[in-house]
């Protein structure tokens, strides 16, 4: 999503494996330890201090922030940012139907084993694994009006109404990544049963609640 960002307000190609990018009238990554590679912090870390010393960040400020993973948890990027500036920022977050979500994750981390002719059985297991991680249960928490939500099953809709908001112009398509792993019109029904059904909306009542999401 950060990519296709990028590409939306500063024209840069999205690439699911781009490195974090600073520019003149704004920032966008979501992997700012990327500026910790010894060929990066040439210049990154430098630039990355010039950018976030306009917000007052310190050195040691900007040192935090650029050593958060891709996939930090909220209160890890909040304890990053002085509170002035986590209560001013944009919170953007992508959010799924937890049942559907678990389903996709279930076929990615079994990617590469080819068809599975017990999938239905294997993903009873997973089922019980099938928990957010920090960053998804903790968002929540700290839930408040400067948090965006772009729902998955509107990805295109709602990324667009967001880059108008945002001012920019909104993409006619958006790049897909990690695709043709789920067995085409596979629907996540027809692998629960109503333990793992119950097993799921358990471990992901957050998200159930704060979003409305429903077994359908």
């Amino acid at each position: 999503m950060e990519a296709a960002l990028e590409e939306a307000f500063w024209g840069s190609p999205a690439s699911h494996g781009k490195r974090a990018s600073i520019y003149r009238d704004g920032f966008v990554t979501g992997r700012p330890h990327n500026f910790r590679h010894p060929i990066a912090a040439r210049w990154g870390y430098l630039t990355a201090r010039r950018y976030f010393g306009e917000f007052s960040l310190t050195s040691r400020e900007v040192e935090k922030l650029l050593a958060l993973s891709p996939h930090s948890s909220v209160f890890a990027a909040r304890q990053a940012l002085p509170e002035d500036i986590w209560h001013r920022a944009k919170k953007i977050v992508v959010v799924r139907n937890p049942w559907d979500k678990a389903v996709s994750d279930f076929y990615w981390k079994t990617r590469g084993r080819g068809l599975l002719d017990n999938d239905f059985d294997l993903f009873q297991s997973y089922a019980h694994q099938a928990m957010p991680i920090a960053l998804e249960s903790e968002m929540t928490q700290h839930w408040d009006d400067t948090w965006v939500c772009i729902r998955f099953e509107n990805l295109l809709e709602d990324f667009q109404r967001l880059v108008v908001k945002l001012g920019g112009i909104p993409p006619s398509a958006l790049p897909k990544y990690k695709t043709a792993v789920r067995p085409t019109g596979s629907a996540y029904q027809h692998l629960y049963t109503q333990e793992s059904r119950d097993t799921v909306g358990a471990n992901w009542k957050g998200w159930v609640e704060q979003f409305g999401y429903r077994f359908e």
